[in-house]
């Protein structure tokens, strides 16, 4: 019923001209960096932390972790391994509470 509701108001608002020279006519979309499953508040949040030019606090994180993940494959020494296994231990546990705090948060 609301698909048909729609068709005719913009089969109207065509025969009137409504539609003509309308901003980004003739472009294409941009659909890059699209979730389909990303919701209004979590594309606003997206939107300014990009803008921001910061990395979300997650991101780090990850990279972080990824940083000491390569270095325990090159240490070879058990006391430098050890001290390694704990930081990344520590990451990976402030990644999750992020990552929980951000899920906990578009939830509510």
């Amino acid at each position: 019923m609301f698909s048909k509701i729609a068709e005719i108001r913009m089969k109207e608002a065509l025969l009137k001209g409504q539609l003509q020279n309308l901003p980004g006519m003739g472009k294409p979309i941009n659909l890059e960096n699209r979730n389909p499953y990303e919701t209004q508040a979590e594309r606003m949040f997206r939107a300014v932390i990009q803008s921001s030019g910061e990395l979300p606090i997650e991101i780090v994180l990850l990279k972080e972790i990824e940083k000491i993940t390569e270095q325990l494959n090159d240490y070879k020494a058990d006391s430098e391994k050890a001290i390694l296994k704990q930081k990344l231990k520590t990451l990976k546990f402030k990644y999750n509470i992020q990552k929980d705090a951000r899920r906990n948060f578009f939830n509510s």
